[in-house]
């Protein structure tokens, strides 16, 4: 007997707006110069994390990192950072915070 799925559209509204916003939060972090991981912005990996609701990395720079968490519910995509990137004045937090305000991606 094969099992019925249900597929809510809403849920997969969330999904292609923000695996979109995703794709834009990329390709603003290479514009930057960063070194992105990039499978981070395939559909696979973004559809595997957005299901687990699990953060993961999309820039390291030697220590540093900015990762991004989806939320399935919200659909929101927050990017927050890692090691010294997490000091509030640091350079290049403070630059990309900036730049992903100025392109309407900052989350919170």
């Amino acid at each position: 007997m094969s099992e019925r799925i249900t597929v809510n559209p809403e849920s997969n509204e969330k999904f292609d707006a923000a695996f979109k916003k995703l794709q834009r939060i990329h390709s603003v972090l290479k514009e930057m110069g960063f070194r992105i991981w990039d499978y981070a912005a395939s559909v696979d990996n973004f559809r595997e994390q957005w299901n687990n609701e699990t953060a993961f990395p999309l820039v390291w720079d030697g220590g540093n990192g900015i990762r991004v968490s989806p939320n399935k519910r919200t659909g929101l995509m927050p990017v927050w950072f890692t090691n010294s990137f997490e000091e509030p004045s640091h350079p290049k937090r403070l630059a990309v915070e900036k730049r992903l305000k100025d392109e309407g991606l900052w989350e919170r």
